[in-house]
Parts: structure tokens; C-alpha cells; sequence
């Protein structure tokens, strides 16, 4: 056990040089954890030792107040309070029950973790006897830059492995020409169904992430926040959820959680598609569509690659980003089992960004807009066989041609009822055909259909006549 003795002599000032701009502040808290002794040494002799001269008092990180603006010492694990969270990602440090990193490296279990701002202090690690190491080092720890500390010697941070959370992260977000595809690969999944309705033990961000509308695009950005803050880019990301519905402390807790408790999916994706250069996979089908078409598209779209939402749709095309007004499309590999259908679905998707004029969206009608695109990616992907292009077995599309025509009606019926949602479920049946046995999504098949039978009907006209197909057209040809 250390001594107080010891502890003074090793203690400064925790303010910065008198030459800085900005006053110090008059009053400290002295910020703690679950832990009010770490292997013998208390808050108070801690207070003592680097507070001298200072008005202070100790308190939970609870009871910190949100607009609080003195002096802050936080040792241990403080948690469960979002300015202390804003903090620490500032300089960021991500304190975890079972992980502590600093600027993307992991400091070891036993290691403590010492770093001074202004105004600012933070003595931690990833236990008692990481947070108690910070005491042992024999010099003025409060001067200086951030150091890691075991068993009274200072280690070299870049001695320090990165931080590796079994997945490899390769998020593309700078600034590209508005004319090519942007890739951006993230980490973004969901609570397993059968945990959704009843007690789980996934974050709190994790349970808000697919209650919130939106939940694909919403669990898109919460794993792009987690990774980049995991690469040591926090700062950039304090915008995605300003007045959003998820706290910012709990983006690291979602991002561990998956990895916990989604790592099949995200190893099998892993396995598949770990080796491919999708940036280059994705710009050869856009310029694809590009030629075929005969049209262009400006600016091009901005595609958000999730590696770990197991059991939902494919891919999504949803509205343009506000400042580049480029067209959203997520593409969620865990959907696929190979690179052949994954060029399938982008091409689908690159069309329907070519449907999309600037400023609006889709609107002709899905049995228009995903007949057309399904059609279409087949001359983006030639020798594509009809059942894939669809995204169904043989069978499955031996089953919607067999009863083409009743399904023809029975579609007609309901679009003229006003509601033909239900022809596009996955994994449901279109509503009141189940004597007829049809398979999901048959409103795919029907539009593909009739986008085909047009085709037929106007072979001299460009393909890019296409786009601009409206309900009338394709409803005629059925």
C-alpha cells in the first residue's frame, strides 16, 4: 500500500501553465466509480495529494451535474453520466467494463491510464489494479503528456497493440468526387428476435436502436459512430445523434454487444467477403449501369455496407443525404453467401437511384420502380437466370408462373383497393392467396413481368426509357 507521504511527493498542479488563456478553475470534483479504495489507497489521500490548495469535494459520477463547468479529477470507471462520456471521447479514452483503450490502442489489464487537460483529469484502468498502478510511477504524473503506467514504470504508448475487436474496420468516409460510388463499411446489426420481447442483456443503445423508426439506417449510424470512435475519431462523429434518440456513451456498449453477441454472422461475412475490394466491386456495377443505361446520374450514390444484421432484407434504397444529395443505398452482407448475387442486388439498387430524380423519391409505385429494376439488373448482369434476378428458388418461381394469371388479378384488385403492400413482404405471402400457394414478394415477379412484356412491346426504344416507366405502362402489360 502507498503512503500519503509518497502520494505528495508525486502530486503537481493539475491546472496548465499561467500562460494559457483561460482561467483555472475554482473548484474540483473529485469523480468516482463503483470503487471508492483502490488496493488501499483512498479518495481522500487521492484528493489530498493532487488537490492541495484547491477546493474539492468527492462525488459520484452520477451526481455530476450536466452543466457543471469547474474542475474535473475522474478516477476509476465513472459511468452513467453523458458530459463525463463527452469528456473522455474528447480525449479520447473508452473505458469499458471490460476494455480500456486510448487514441485506438488497448491498455493492458494491470496498466493504469494517466491523462491531464485543462481543467480536466482522468487516473483509470481496466480494474483496481490498473487505476491503482496510476499512483506508483515516482515522478510529477501530472506533467507531461498522457502516460501508461504498470508497476511504477512508465510504458511506451506506441508499444500498446491497436485495438482489436476481432473484426477488421475499413470505414471510407473522406471526400470523394460527387461522380463516384462512396463505400462505407460498418459494423450494424440488431437485437436477436427472440430477445426483443423479454428481459435482454444488450445496452441500452442496442434496445433503442430497433425501436426507433428508421432501425436499419438508425443501426447504421450507431456502428459507424462505434467504429470510428474505436479508430480514434470520436470527435467527428458528436453531430449523428445531437438531439437524437440514443446517448452517445452507449455507442461503444452497442458496438461490443454485437461482436459478443453476433459473431457467427459476423465471421461467416468475414469469410465471404473479407478479401474483397467492395469500393471496386461496387463503382464497376455503377459504371455498368452507366453504359448500359445510356443515362447519368449525378452525384452518385453514397452505399453503407452492414457486415452483421442477420434475417433482414437484402438491401435498401431510401432518400438522398441533405448536403451531398447523393442517394442513399445500404447493402447488408449478411444476406449473402456470395459476390455473384451481391452484384445482383447492387445493380437492383444503382437503378433505383437512376428512378430517383433530386430532391424527390421513389413514387411511380413499387410493382413500377422494383419491377423495372429487377428487370434491369439483368442487362446490367447479363445471364442471370429469371428466379435469381428475383431473389427466389426455381421453385418458388415455377409456383408464381403456374398461377400467373390469378395472381395477375388478385394483384389488381388490391392495387385497385389501394393497398398492395403486402405483395412485397419478405417472407410473407401476398394477403388472401393462400389457396393459390404464391410465394413472397410476388409483386417482384408481377412487375418484372410486366416490365419484361414492355420490353418485348418496344424493342427500338432506349433502355434508359425505362426509368421513366409510370404505373399505367407496366399495369397495361399484365
Amino acid at each position: 500500500m502507498l503512503c500519503a507521504v509518497f502520494l505528495a511527493a508525486c502530486a503537481a498542479a493539475v491546472d496548465l501553465p499561467a500562460a494559457r488563456q483561460n482561467p483555472p478553475p475554482t473548484e474540483w470534483l473529485l469523480v468516482r466509480g463503483a470503487e471508492d479504495d483502490y488496493q488501499g489507497i483512498g479518495l481522500d489521500q487521492i484528493g489530498q495529494a493532487y488537490l492541495r490548495g484547491k477546493t474539492w469535494r468527492v462525488v459520484h459520477s452520477a451526481e455530476v451535474p450536466q452543466d457543471y463547468t469547474g474542475g474535473l479529477f475522474l478516477v476509476g470507471t465513472p459511468s452513467g453520466n453523458a458530459l463525463l462520456a463527452q469528456k473522455l471521447q474528447d480525449a479520447g479514452i473508452l473505458v469499458l467494463p471490460d476494455a480500456l483503450l486510448w487514441q485506438g490502442r488497448r491498455v493492458p489489464s494491470g496498466h493504469g491510464l494517466i491523462f491531464k487537460g485543462a481543467g480536466f483529469a482522468v487516473f483509470t484502468g481496466v480494474e483496481a489494479s490498473g487505476v491503482h498502478a496510476c499512483f506508483t510511477l515516482s515522478a510529477n504524473v501530472m506533467a507531461g503528456p498522457a502516460r501508461v503506467v504498470r508497476a511504477g514504470q512508465e510504458v511506451a504508448i506506441s508499444s500498446l497493440r491497436p485495438a482489436d475487436l476481432d473484426i477488421e474496420f475499413a470505414p471510407q468516409l473522406q471526400l470523394r468526387r460527387l461522380d463516384r460510388v462512396q463505400t462505407r463499411w460498418l459494423l450494424g446489426g440488431a437485437e436477436p428476435q427472440a430477445e426483443k420481447n423479454r428481459s435482454s442483456t444488450a445496452p441500452e443503445g442496442a434496445r433503442s436502436a430497433i425501436t426507433e423508426d428508421g432501425g436499419m439506417l438508425q443501426d447504421g449510424d450507431r456502428a459507424l459512430a462505434a467504429a470510428r470512435a474505436v479508430e480514434g475519431y470520436a470527435s467527428e462523429f458528436r453531430r449523428i445523434y445531437a438531439g437524437g434518440p440514443a446517448p452517445r456513451q452507449d455507442l461503444f456498449q452497442f458496438h461490443l454487444w454485437l461482436l459478443r453477441h453476433q459473431r457467427p454472422e459476423i465471421q461467416r461475412v468475414a469469410r465471404v467477403f473479407g478479401e474483397v475490394d467492395l469500393q471496386r466491386e461496387l463503382s464497376a456495377i455503377y459504371q455498368r449501369c452507366l453504359q448500359t443505361l445510356g443515362a447519368s446520374r449525378q452525384p452518385a450514390p453514397a452505399v453503407t455496407v452492414l457486415i452483421a444484421l442477420p434475417g433482414d432484407c437484402n438491401a435498401l434504397t431510401s432518400d438522398l443525404e441533405p448536403i451531398s444529395g447523393r442517394p442513399r443505398v445500404i447493402i447488408n452482407l449478411a444476406a449473402f453467401t456470395d459476390l455473384a448475387t451481391l452484384r445482383l442486388v447492387a445493380a437492383h439498387e444503382f437503378i433505383h437511384c437512376f428512378q430517383m430524380s433530386k430532391g424527390a423519391t421513389l413514387s411511380a409505385g413499387r410493382l413500377v420502380t422494383e419491377g423495372v429494376a429487377t428487370y434491369l439488373s439483368q442487362e446490367i448482369v447479363p445471364g442471370t437466370p429469371d428466379h435469381q434476378a428475383l431473389m427466389w428458388s426455381e421453385a418458388k418461381f415455377a409456383a408464381a408462373q403456374g398461377h400467373h394469371a390469378a395472381a395477375a388479378e388478385a394483384y389488381l384488385q388490391a392495387a385497385r383497393a389501394g393497398d398492395d403492400s403486402g405483395w412485397f413482404y419478405l417472407a410473407t405471402p401476398p394477403p388472401g392467396t393462400a389457396a393459390l400457394g404464391l410465394p413472397d414478394r410476388c409483386g417482384y415477379y408481377l412487375g418484372w413481368w410486366a416490365a419484361r412484356a414492355w420490353r418485348q412491346a418496344h424493342p427500338q426504344r432506349p433502355l434508359r426509357d425505362m426509368l421513366h416507366l409510370g404505373a399505367a405502362d407496366l399495369l397495361a402489360q399484365l
